[in-house]
């Protein structure tokens, strides 16, 4: 894990230039390269959801930035050298303030989304119709 956190803080600096994305990782990630591995952003600005915005003229019944989490988990995945699985958890195209994802090896995702939402009662409603990279956008 030399260059590991540069790596991986490169990210939101390349989504930023090319337009993507706003992002802000929070001070709960967790960055390792094991099981133990959480990573946990927000976007307050994202070009999937801005453009499911632009294209409907109403609000999205489920998280619409599979791209991102995509994305993310390759080069994430890529960086760590082990898989790990992005759940976009809510969406400013579904209704809510910010984009939010958490990221984590595929056998830690439903546990950590648990915890987060013990741990995070006011955004509760947030963890519902989240899609992950490990299923099909």
């Amino acid at each position: 894990m030399d260059n590991t956190l540069e790596l991986i803080s490169l990210l939101p600096v390349r989504l930023a230039f090319e337009g993507w994305a706003s992002t802000q990782i929070l001070p709960q990630s967790y960055i390792t390269d094991d099981e133990d591995f959480l990573l946990v952003w927000e976007q307050s600005y994202s070009f999937e959801a801005n453009s499911w915005l632009n294209q409907h003229n109403d609000t999205s019944h489920s998280c619409t930035c599979c791209l991102t989490s995509g994305y993310y988990s390759g080069w994430i995945g890529r960086v760590l050298g082990v898989p790990v699985v992005a759940a976009e958890i809510s969406c400013r195209a579904r209704g809510d303030s910010v984009c939010r994802f958490i990221m984590s090896a595929p056998s830690s995702l439903e546990i950590y989304l648990k915890a987060y939402s013990q741990k995070n009662p006011q955004k509760i409603t947030e963890v519902r119709n989240y899609r992950s990279t490990a299923q099909s956008c």
